[in-house]
């Protein structure tokens, strides 16, 4: 009888995989990483109220292209990266919503953005339309 088996099998028993408590061995590898953290993600509803609402707009454009609320969405989109910046940039916390609006975003920046936009509102965009944008405002 394999010892650790019959303790892995005992200390995970009755909690399932998705389970925040429960540590596999893929999750400690690298490659593996980008999967707890977009599982923790959509495990937790309640994240943010603004992506919530931000989600629900999207997703009602989607549904009826001609009913789309751009300049709310719009705002939204710019308050939730400005706060994604704040986090990122320690120089930012000090500047306000305009100034880091108009901060040129850098190939880091970019990555940051791409994977900001992914995890929370499920679009994914490349790397090449973030850089033509310059900056996170408008």
């Amino acid at each position: 009888m394999d010892l650790h088996n019959t303790v892995s099998d005992w200390a995970f028993r009755g909690r399932p995989v998705s389970d925040p408590a429960t540590k596999t061995l893929w999750q400690r590898g690298a490659r593996f990483a980008s999967y707890a953290n977009l599982a923790s993600t959509f495990n937790n509803p309640g994240g943010g109220t603004s992506i919530n609402k931000l989600r629900e707009l999207i997703d009602k454009a989607e549904a009826n292209p001609s009913d789309t609320l751009q300049g709310e969405t719009e705002v939204m989109i710019t308050q939730d990266l400005s706060q994604m910046i704040t986090k990122h940039l320690p120089e930012a916390q000090d500047m306000d919503d305009e100034a880091r609006l108009a901060l040129s975003i850098d190939s880091l920046m970019a990555i940051e953005v791409k994977n900001w936009v992914r995890r929370n509102l499920q679009i994914d965009i490349s790397l090449t339309e973030i850089s033509k944008a310059r900056t996170i405002g408008v």
